[in-house]
């Protein structure tokens, strides 16, 4: 009898703890908001922008995003396209000469982290630029926030650390 009660209360530990672990992994997973629409440059809450029109267009399937950056300035139109990936795949990496470039995407809860870190070799120099995207409740406007470090050892900041803001609104 002794034994069944001992192997009862071990059931219910092992089950007690695979419950909690489960909890706390759900809990960790928030859902990714769907970055996709046509985005226009709210130039009255964003940072210098030298456009007279900036937009965005994104695509987004999970672990898939690509956005088509459109800007038009004094009459002339450009556009770039990248493809991100948000499962920990490196976007980019290349190196060109001494100069290599890693981009790395992935969630942070709610929040779209893209790291992009270029370094050169010989005199070591290294710029690290973050950018935060987040959605807003009502999903009507976008806010993608970056910030950008350079140094040129290990320890020594060159430059201060350069935080931009642009806020996006949705058009479709």
């Amino acid at each position: 009898m002794r034994k069944v009660i001992i192997s009862l209360w071990m059931f219910i530990a092992v089950t007690g703890c695979f419950a909690q672990a489960a909890t706390r992994e759900g809990s960790n997973k928030q859902a990714k908001p769907d970055l996709s629409g046509t985005w226009i440059l709210d130039k009255s809450k964003s940072h210098q922008v030298d456009a007279d029109h900036f937009s965005l267009v994104i695509v987004h399937r999970e672990p898939e995003i690509r956005i088509i950056e459109k800007s038009v300035k004094d009459g002339h139109k450009a556009a770039n396209q990248s493809i991100h990936y948000t499962d920990g795949r490196s976007d980019s990496d290349t190196r060109k000469g001494q100069q290599y470039s890693k981009i790395k995407i992935r969630w942070r809860g709610a929040t779209l982290v893209r790291e992009n870190i270029h370094t050169t070799t010989g005199v070591r120099f290294e710029m690290v630029t973050t950018e935060e995207w987040n959605l807003s409740k009502d999903s009507k406007s976008l806010t993608r926030t970056i910030v950008s470090r350079q140094k040129v050892s290990t320890n020594e900041t060159i430059i201060p650390r350069m935080v931009r803001k642009y806020v996006f609104t949705r058009i479709s």
